[in-house]
């Protein structure tokens, strides 16, 4: 198993791949440093949990990007099998609302944390409204919060980090950054 590092210190490898073998594949040509890794939705919908037990099985942390969205008992439900897989990150939309938030962080117990999406990086400026999802003041305290960005590619100009509304003004930089697929394809 592999050693914890503050997310801070460690970039998130994006498996934004369509088969568990290409994720391996993958993998093998990243080495062993690449040992936190996302898996989407197209990853697990084709291979299932068991692509979440395999790399758990290598030693490798697990940030399951589900962005789960549904009644909150659902939703819950669906954190509490994210836990139980032993992953470290699990995302929920933000338009789910306070309730279903609220319910993931319950499922998903304090092993798994819980990654508020609350607008897509293929959003226009334009369109970007804001989540009222009980997470801005009088939300949870500062200190559950983080700020994700994906690392910009090169001469991409859109600002993509996500945070909540009160920390847009003052986040510095992020607390966990994901790969862009132009590094893993």
């Amino acid at each position: 198993m592999t050693s914890a590092r503050p997310l801070r210190a460690q970039p998130i490898i994006a498996l934004d791949v369509p088969s568990l073998d290409a994720a391996l594949a993958l993998l093998d040509r990243l080495g062993p440093e690449a040992d936190f890794v996302k898996v989407g939705l197209e990853l697990f919908t084709a291979e299932g949990p068991q692509v979440v037990e395999r790399l758990r099985r290598d030693g490798r942390r697990v940030f399951l990007d589900l962005k789960l969205h549904d009644i909150p008992n659902t939703v819950k439900g669906a954190a509490q099998r994210a836990a139980a897989m032993d992953v470290q990150l699990l995302t929920v939309h933000g338009y789910g609302g306070a309730a279903m938030v609220e319910a993931a962080v319950e499922g998903a117990g304090a092993g798994t944390g819980i990654l508020v999406v609350t607008v897509l990086t293929s959003f226009e400026r334009g369109a970007l409204g804001v989540a009222h999802c009980g997470l801005g003041p009088g939300g949870p305290p500062a200190a559950h919060l983080a700020h994700v960005t994906p690392r910009l590619q090169p001469g991409r100009q859109i600002d993509m980090r996500w945070r909540t509304p009160s920390a847009s003004i003052s986040a510095p930089r992020p607390d966990i950054t994901i790969s862009p697929r132009s590094i893993t394809t």
